[in-house]
């Protein structure tokens, strides 16, 4: 049996989605972020945004482009044009 984590006065298997788990404990990610290993690094976006080095970002830095699959910035060198 796994350890439960604490939501909302209520326990879980797991913490919902735009959750981490500190310590048994959930707590919010960053705005726009749907899953993050900790209170400042996102691992997945919503689809309006673009993950870029642990951040959900509206526009990809210069010299890369939002991969609409992956929902984050790749640099251009990766796509025939950008």
């Amino acid at each position: 049996l796994s350890p439960l984590v604490l939501f909302e006065n209520k326990c879980l298997e797991n913490c919902p989605e735009g959750y981490f788990n500190n310590n048994g404990i959930c707590e919010k990610c960053e705005s726009d972020c749907l899953e993050c290993m900790d209170s400042y690094t996102c691992t997945k976006c919503n689809k309006n945004t673009a993950l870029h080095l642990g951040d959900c970002v509206n526009n990809c830095p210069t010299f890369m482009f939002k991969d609409e699959e992956k929902n984050m910035c790749l640099f251009c060198n990766q796509r025939d044009s950008c």
